[in-house]
């Protein structure tokens, strides 16, 4: 609603009253202490340019802590999968050396009984307990001429002339002080596979008497494969410093016989906590520990699949990333909406400002008087008063009232008659039917002084 009164006196000048909706003064605070700003800084400081760049920091922050929690659990997934190699390694060689010293000392008990005795029956050594298991180890002695002489079991073959491990002992003038240990081979009668352990006997001259021997199925020194700790692509194996694999087992899949060239044994010596693939790998990365067995030309062999072994964490990770990746969407979504929103809000609060600017310079420029007022309503939806909220210079001088006495305060203040010359059911009118009205009266200063005005009320 706006009011224009028009002062009839003779310098013919003209006050205008307006009444509209405005910003709050807190708000007009702000604007004019923002106006000394640089105006691209003041860009930079609306919503519509912060809602994109707090995106952008979180976005920052988020991906940061993603890919360091990432990298973290990278790390201890790594160290436990070394670390497990380590321990299962290190269980491998305190159990492999347990039983290799058992049938060494086997070995040991026969060859001393025959050499002080001058012969030996296994079966009454077997009765006193003195030889390992019969249903997982086969002893048998073999005279000087290869034949054999007796055995724990018949399916030992009829003679063994030919064998490195008989041919070996047979050789030597000397005991040696570790058992001879053969490669993996098939039994002639049955043809399962075995290794054969065997050490030399003497007779009571001093010359050589033939061999004890112990045979075992390969799949004995693999048989502690732990399926749940090194999955399916774990490697548990017994290779022996010639480079030929005396056992090895790979989840499910059992193995022996392979031979490594002296230049793969040398570059395998080392354990490393980094995966990498070693020669009996066939491909597979893993986290792999050597140990060699003290006393025995042996070394045995764990190894943990990379890929087995991080799968967890790389369950993880594609969970970390798909979430991160939903959430950044979701975010960016939210603040090119949020910007779009602000910046169609800028664009009309810019238009609404650029108006007012216009209509505060027109004001003070004028001769007129401006106002403007805010209407007060009661619990009915009903106007009871109207409050002052702005006014140029000449509606100062016109009410004659300081701006503290004037802003803020009800017309009354400016126009004391307001409520019962008529003007108030007027403005009231003309808020409530947006039809304009134009009146003369006379007004009545502070100062007892009295003039003529003519006044014309719109609303906005």
């Amino acid at each position: 609603m706006r009011l224009i009164t028009r002062n009839l006196d003779s310098t013919g000048s003209r006050i205008e009253l307006t009444a509209q909706d405005v910003l709050s003064a807190q708000i007009i605070r702000l604007r004019r202490l923002g106006a000394n700003v640089h105006p691209a800084l003041r860009r930079l400081l609306e919503a519509y340019v912060l809602f994109p760049l707090f995106a952008a920091m979180l976005l920052v922050v988020a991906w940061t802590a993603v890919i360091h929690l990432i990298t973290v659990e990278h790390a201890v997934a790594r160290d436990a999968a070394a670390e497990l190699s380590r321990e299962l390694a290190d269980t491998y060689e305190a159990q492999m050396v347990r039983n290799l010293v058992a049938i060494d000392q086997a070995l040991k008990t026969v060859k001393y009984v025959y050499e002080r005795r001058g012969g030996v029956r296994l079966s009454e050594l077997q009765d006193q307990g003195l030889l390992p298991f019969a249903v997982v180890f086969k002893v048998a002695i073999a005279g000087s001429d290869g034949r054999l002489r007796d055995a724990t079991r018949v399916q030992a073959p009829a003679t063994v002339v030919d064998q490195p491990y008989f041919t070996v002992q047979r050789d030597r003038t000397n005991d040696s002080p570790a058992p001879f240990i053969s490669a993996v081979t098939r039994n002639a009668t049955t043809g399962v596979p075995e290794i054969i352990f065997s050490r030399r006997l003497r007779s009571a001259a001093g010359e050589f008497a033939g061999i004890v021997m112990i045979s075992v199925n390969p799949g004995y020194f693999t048989s502690s494969y732990d399926h749940l700790r090194m999955g399916s692509e774990g490697v548990l194996a017994l290779l022996g410093t010639d480079g030929v694999m005396r056992a090895e087992q790979v989840g499910e899949r059992s193995s022996w016989g392979a031979v490594l060239p002296r230049a793969a044994m040398q570059a395998a010596e080392a354990s490393s906590d980094l995966p990498a693939v070693q020669p009996w790998d066939h491909g597979v990365r893993r986290y792999t520990n050597l140990r060699e067995l003290q006393g025995f030309p042996l070394i045995a062999i764990v190894g943990l699949g990379q890929e087995e072994q991080l799968a967890q964490f790389r369950s993880h990770r594609r969970a970390y990333l798909l979430w991160a990746s939903f959430g950044s969407v979701a975010l960016v979504l939210l603040a090119a909406a949020l910007s779009r929103s602000s910046w169609q809000l800028a664009v009309s609060r810019q238009r609404a400002r650029r108006a007012q600017q216009t209509y505060y310079a027109a004001s003070e420029a004028s001769l007129d008087a401006f106002f403007v007022l805010r209407s007060e309503l009661d619990a009915n939806r009903k106007i009871i008063g109207f409050v002052v909220q702005a006014t140029n210079q000449r509606g100062f001088d016109l009410s004659g009232l300081p701006r503290d006495c004037l802003i803020g305060r009800s017309l009354d203040v400016a126009f004391p008659h307001f409520r019962t010359d008529g003007m108030f059911d007027e403005f009231a009118s003309v808020a409530m039917t947006g039809v304009g009205e134009e009146h003369e009266w006379v007004h009545e200063r502070p100062d007892a002084s009295s003039i003529w005005l003519h006044r014309q009320v719109v609303r906005v």
